[in-house]
């Protein structure tokens, strides 16, 4: 045995994440993103989708927020073009407690292993719909910003989520 598959075996028996799935199916993560088109984010967490569906197995689900005033779907499309399951998620205003909700019984019903939030309106809704139900990650593909906004953003998810990762 390799000294990587030793370290990925070692990961495995103490990760809290694996002890949580059962032995006889895949995780499944459901990658939730709010789009305005396809571009840099809905493509990572496309590919992202695609590499963990291949590599390792696992089932991703693409959970795409829709906005009622702003639909844009074109990473729905990409995930049909991909062979990727996906789900819509529909948002009716600037905070919609009902979507928060709709995640939470997604999660509990598709039995979901992580939620990876992709993008600050995923990442507040994702985090509020998981908390206490499954382990979050939240990636912030803007993180280089110097709006006080934003800076908030990104303090708030690196410290409300279980991982945090900065493109």
């Amino acid at each position: 045995m390799t000294a990587e598959l030793r370290k990925l075996e070692d990961f495995k028996s103490t990760s809290r994440l694996c002890d949580r799935v059962p032995p006889y199916r895949s995780m499944r993560i459901l990658h939730l993103i709010s789009s305005v088109g396809l571009f840099g984010a809905e493509r990572v967490a496309v590919e992202l989708s695609k590499s963990l569906k291949k590599t390792y197995h696992c089932e991703p689900i693409l959970g795409v927020i829709r906005n009622v005033y702003n639909p844009h779907e074109e990473i729905s499309e990409e995930a049909v073009r991909n062979d990727i399951p996906y789900t819509i998620f529909t948002c009716r205003s600037q905070l919609d407690l009902q979507l928060v909700f709709s995640v939470r019984k997604f999660i509990k019903t598709n039995r979901v292993d992580v939620i990876h939030c992709h993008g600050y309106k995923s990442n507040f809704y994702g985090l509020l719909a998981s908390k206490g139900q499954v382990p979050s990650v939240t990636t912030n593909h803007n993180w280089l910003t110097a709006h006080w906004k934003l800076k908030a953003y990104c303090f708030s998810t690196a410290y409300g989520s279980d991982s945090s990762i900065g493109l």
